[in-house]
């Protein structure tokens, strides 16, 4: 089998992932950098799976550091540095513009709040 997945593109082999997570009943998905290296249509597609997931009552930690992707499909948004909490708004309270703007300017100052392990 790893032969056969080993022929797929990044994206199927994101989607074969997902799909086994899913399998074993997984009711807590982290999909850590899933869109790394694939083209505009496979990180499309990977998103629309994360939505589904999430609509289908799963909860879906998707850690990534493009900013404006994240901000089209989440429902909240946590930014850390270094362990520490530096942000944590729903989606509809920031712009993904001062998001950014957080991590631009933020990024060097000591950030703020509890250390999370």
């Amino acid at each position: 089998m790893d032969d056969e997945i080993a022929l797929l593109s990044g994206g199927e082999k994101q989607t074969f992932k997902i799909a086994r997570a899913v399998t074993f009943r997984n009711r807590v998905i982290i999909m850590d950098e899933p869109t790394n290296h694939l083209s505009v249509r496979e990180r499309a597609h990977v998103n629309e799976l994360a939505v589904q997931l999430k609509q289908q009552g799963l909860l879906v930690i998707y850690i990534t550091h493009d900013i404006f992707q994240i901000h089209r499909i989440a429902d909240r948004i946590v930014i850390m540095e270094n362990g520490l909490l530096v942000t944590d708004v729903l989606r509809d309270a920031m712009s993904a513009e001062a998001l950014e703007g957080i991590i631009r300017d933020g990024g060097r100052a000591p950030a703020k709040g509890p250390k999370v392990e």
